[in-house]
């Protein structure tokens, strides 16, 4: 029997791996296949093993490419299912292509790679299913496949070293599934997620694990190598392993050739000896590689990663008519992979009565509404009441929404005003456009140096951060206000440039301040791994905050955990970076307001929060994640 003939399924990232696996099962079961990538012939070389299948199973389907097509490419993607809906109907989504990323702790890893990773993973998920739409009926799925390290147990949220944008982007997927099954409920269209955990794949054996491996050797040190040598190396050794002997010898001279060239060796001795480090680096890399292999085996009941096929079977199985309505909006499977992990979530705020002692705090904040601006008042007023002193950047607001109202006009003018005069010794304002930003930059040049900045734009960041240090003192806390979430009514009717300005504010914008935040506290340090020990400082991010109100929606709250759901995986993997690798005393802590029931959020227990931070006994929890309003009665 061919269970899915006469069905059209769309699988991304399906020229190789496992998107190329699920194309043949489908294809295997009679399903027509619309295959994409962004490489053209590893998508013709699978297309013809698709005919061939149809042909013998004798399924009258048809394969079709997509060669160029990157899911983050909003045009490409968006032709691609205009021309889908011309020719028919699109009946099964797989949400399939991804990049490993960059593999390195997060002070060294490029934003811009940071936004390339969460562009393909989550906006790529995002745009393609939301495109889809346009050639689905009732009954057409979406499935999406995420990862197993995102998702959270009672008061645990796993890190995922080395991944940062990885976690951010997975975790927000598996969020973003469950946003869409309650959103398509309309339209009778199933969303369902699956982590299927490890799997047998090139991309785990020839890039994750040994680039995990490579990371540790940067940090460390290897031999006589600095960690900008180790990382330069690393480069060109990386692409050996797995190759013939005599390829390795080859690209090991030719590496330590590079080196000797940089470090200005010219003994031959030397270069002998230069040569046997490297040969050494690719030995201990590839031991520290299998033994992540073997520890994560170990974690499953089995020991045995999935293989391709068996993720295929999966998603075949996921797509059965009644399964899919039984699974709709779940995470399939929740927990394949037993990873213990210590508690890194509380509601509970340990009392401190720690003073601020003249420490510089940095508050950046990209306000959605007045209630944003209310908060950052008061809690720049009660560090300055406990002898803190503050400075205060607002973001000209990138969100770009046609529905944002702007939140510098009139009253919240005035009261961004007040909010100078009484707190401020620096202010940096802007707004939802750059000519409200400037109109409210006029009302407040005549007292307060003012400039207009833009959060996400890493550069601008930079400056300001260093110019306040050194201005006003050395910074020792940055708190990062992301806002809260803007009225729309569904996820899924945004276009593609108020989903991407959504990014920016909850998962670009913070990435940023937090990276520049390290670079603050330990100038050098992602180069330079060693200067972190024993570092202190403190970064807190806070919101978005859950909606409040008596009759909050199951897809309000949704909406909210796609965003919340990026910064949860986030902030752990960094702050395991940062204690368990980088072996410093600095922190990141998410603060993560309001409740389920819908209560106001408590400006005064965020307070509490971040002294509790600030007196440095938060250095020795676990718990980096805090949700002070959902308290027991």
């Amino acid at each position: 029997m061919l269970k899915f003939q006469g069905k059209v399924a769309v699988i991304t990232g399906s020229g190789t791996g496992i998107g190329k696996a699920i194309a043949v099962k489908f294809a295997e079961n009679g399903a027509s296949i619309v295959i994409l990538g962004r490489r053209k012939e590893p998508l013709e070389e699978t297309a013809r093993g698709l005919r061939e299948i149809i042909g013998k199973v004798n399924s009258n389907a048809f394969v079709k490419i997509f060669a160029g097509v990157d899911v983050s490419d909003e045009e490409g993607v968006s032709r691609m299912f205009d021309e889908l809906k011309s020719s028919g109907s699109v009946d099964i989504l797989v949400n399939n292509a991804g990049v490993s990323g960059p593999v390195t702790c997060f002070a060294n890893s490029p934003i811009t790679e940071f936004k390339s990773t969460v562009a393909i993973h989550l906006t790529g998920t995002f745009w393609t299913s939301v495109q889809a739409l346009k050639a689905m009926k009732t009954g057409s799925k979406i499935i999406t496949i995420s990862t197993f390290f995102t998702e959270e147990r009672p008061l645990e949220q796993r890190p995922y070293r080395f991944r940062s944008p990885y976690t951010a982007s997975q975790g927000a997927k598996n969020r973003l599934a469950e946003a869409m099954s309650w959103e398509l409920t309309d339209k009778g269209i199933i969303s369902i997620a699956t982590n299927p955990g490890p799997v047998h794949s090139d991309r785990i054996y020839k890039t994750v694990y040994p680039k995990a491996a490579a990371e540790f050797m940067r940090v460390s040190g290897f031999e006589n190598l600095t960690p900008q040598e180790v990382e330069e190396v690393n480069n060109d050794i990386l692409p050996l392993m797995g190759e013939e002997e005599q390829t390795v010898r080859e690209g090991i001279k030719n590496a330590t050739t590079k080196l000797a060239k940089l470090k200005n060796i010219t003994s031959q001795v030397e270069i002998e000896k230069l040569n046997k480090t490297i040969s050494a680096l690719l030995s201990k890399i590839q031991q520290i590689a299998e033994k992540i292999q073997n520890n994560t085996s170990k974690m499953i009941a089995d020991e045995q990663f999935l293989t391709q096929s068996q993720v295929a079977e999966t998603v075949l199985s996921l797509c059965d008519e009644q399964i899919s309505k039984i699974l709709n909006g779940k995470v399939i499977p929740g927990d394949r992979v037993f990873y213990p992990v210590k508690p890194h979530i509380s509601s509970s705020i340990p009392e401190s009565q720690i003073a601020f002692n003249e420490k510089v705090v940095v508050f950046t904040a990209d306000i959605t509404e007045s209630s944003d601006i209310l908060r950052v008042e008061f809690l720049a007023q009660s560090i300055e009441k406990n002898g803190g002193k503050v400075v205060i950047v607002l973001s000209k607001n990138s969100s770009k929404q046609e529905h944002s109202a702007p939140v510098l006009a009139g009253a919240d003018a005035s009261l961004i005003g007040a909010l100078v005069e009484q707190t401020l010794l620096t202010i940096v304002v802007g707004s939802t456009t750059r000519a409200q930003a400037k109109q409210a930059q006029e009302q407040l040049s005549s007292k307060f140096h003012s400039h207009i900045i833009d959060l996400s734009n890493q550069d601008e960041v930079r400056k300001l951060f260093k110019i306040a240090s050194e201005k006003i003192g050395k910074i020792t806390i940055v708190i990062h206000v992301t806002g809260k979430i803007p009225s729309f009514a569904k996820l899924t009717a945004l276009s593609r440039s108020e989903w991407d300005a959504l990014v920016d504010k909850f998962i670009n914008a913070p990435a940023i301040v937090e990276q520049e935040s390290l670079n603050i506290f330990v100038p050098g340090g992602s180069k330079n791994p060693p200067l972190f020990k024993g570092k202190l400082g403190t970064i807190v991010i806070i919101g978005p905050d859950l909606p409040s109100g008596s009759k909050v929606s199951g897809s309000d709250r949704t909406r909210v955990e796609v965003f919340r759901g990026a910064l949860r995986p986030f902030v752990t993997t960094v702050n395991q970076e940062l204690s368990d690798v980088l072996k410093s005393n600095l922190r990141t802590f998410l603060i993560l307001p309001g409740s389920i029931d819908g209560t106001e959020p408590n400006n005064e227990r965020i307070f509490n929060a971040i002294k509790y931070f600030a007196s440095g006994n938060a250095i020795s929890s676990s718990e980096v994640i805090y949700c002070p309003d959902e308290i027991r009665s």
